[in-house]
């Protein structure tokens, strides 16, 4: 972590289980999957899936009506075969 002078602050001391979840949280943010998606727009991807699953769509929905439903809301996340990809990779977060 980084003030945004560059000044490193202490890192708190994580347990297992959030250490490895932060670092699978990295890797799928900084996977080469984003294709041509900025790292804020892939993180607002992930982000929204994640959100329309959990809190939108109904328990029986598809992996094609959430990502249908994120083009949808966002269109300037059109990449479908990318949002597929990253439908698979939040979900596996969370298993």
């Amino acid at each position: 972590m980084h003030f945004e002078d560059g000044r490193v602050l202490n890192i708190p001391a994580l347990s297992e289980e959030y250490s490895d979840s932060i670092n699978r949280l990295y890797q799928v943010i900084h996977s080469s999957k984003k294709a041509s998606y900025t790292i804020s727009s892939w993180v607002e991807c992930l982000a929204s899936l994640h959100y329309l699953k959990q809190n939108v769509m109904s328990f029986d929905a598809t992996v094609d009506d959430v990502v249908r439903e994120l083009e949808r809301r966002k269109s300037h996340l059109n990449q479908h075969n990318v949002n597929l990809l990253a439908y698979d990779l939040v979900e596996g977060l969370f298993v």
